[in-house]
């Protein structure tokens, strides 16, 4: 298992959730009152305004190679019971990504609030993974993260490394290894929890190389369920980019998912 992290580690920002409540409008944050540039209205869905689900300072983020260094890196989730994603093309649902290279400092609470309704959490019909309209203040701490075990290509690497340690054992699958092997696994390359890059983890499957998702798309964003945001039962957001679109700094792509138990 040592080899299979070390060969596997890639570079993760790990998100952590501090204080719930008001926050300025142009922190790091999740849920709450969003920053919106000046004159700008607030991103509407086909049917509904879109309700606000993150926001990233970038200057704050520790040192990394995969994003960029100024600017707030927002994303928007849409309020129908899927909270905009589309099920048969990760691309085609009621979300938006959205990249401001500069922020105006002067942009106030109250002025967003002219343009931005938040989800009325009542109304059956405005659905939010949200418990609450208050923020999340974040911080960030940046980790070196092995594959997952979640991940569309953990069942070739770890058979691989498999049969180069072990050629005169054939491995059908790796979930088939005696149960406190696969338990270990399990408990080693698990995932959770809300990060920047590195990879994912699922409730149910990878949809990489499947739903219009190519296999090679990494994570940009995952958003866990905790105490004060649920996707459905105990699910789990990802958004996915390009490698050569995460570079270019195009965030007009980006694939969005949540799965749940």
């Amino acid at each position: 298992m040592d080899d299979l992290e070390s060969t596997t580690a890639r570079p993760s920002i790990e998100i952590s959730t501090d204080s719930v409540g008001p926050l300025p409008v142009s922190a790091s944050k999740l849920g709450g009152t969003p920053y919106l540039p000046a004159g700008e209205p607030a991103p509407q869905g086909r049917v509904a305004p879109l309700t606000f689900l993150a926001q990233i300072r970038l200057e704050e983020l520790p040192d990394n190679d995969f994003l960029p260094d100024a600017g707030l890196l927002q994303f928007w989730i849409g309020r129908d019971d899927l909270y905009g994603m589309e099920c048969d093309d990760l691309r085609a649902g009621d979300y938006r990504v959205v990249h401001y290279p500069s922020i105006d400092e002067s942009v106030s609470k109250e002025d967003v609030l002219a343009r931005y309704v938040p989800a009325n959490l009542d109304d059956e019909d405005e659905l939010s993974p949200f418990e609450t309209n208050d923020s999340l203040a974040l911080s960030f701490t940046m980790t070196s993260q092995p594959l997952s075990k979640d991940d569309v290509s953990f069942g070739k690497a770890f058979s691989d490394l498999w049969s180069t340690m072990f050629p005169e054992v054939p491995l059908e699958a790796w979930w088939k290894l005696p149960k406190d092997l696969t338990e270990a696994l399990y408990d080693r390359f698990a995932t959770s929890g809300h990060r920047l890059g590195g990879y994912p983890c699922f409730t149910q499957w990878d949809p990489r190389g499947t739903n219009s998702l190519e296999k090679e798309a990494v994570l940009l964003l995952q958003i866990d369920s905790d105490d004060h945001i649920m996707w459905g039962d105990v699910g789990v957001a990802n958004f996915f980019i390009l490698p050569q679109e995460l570079a270019a700094g195009d965030f007009s792509r980006v694939a969005y998912t949540w799965d749940c138990c």
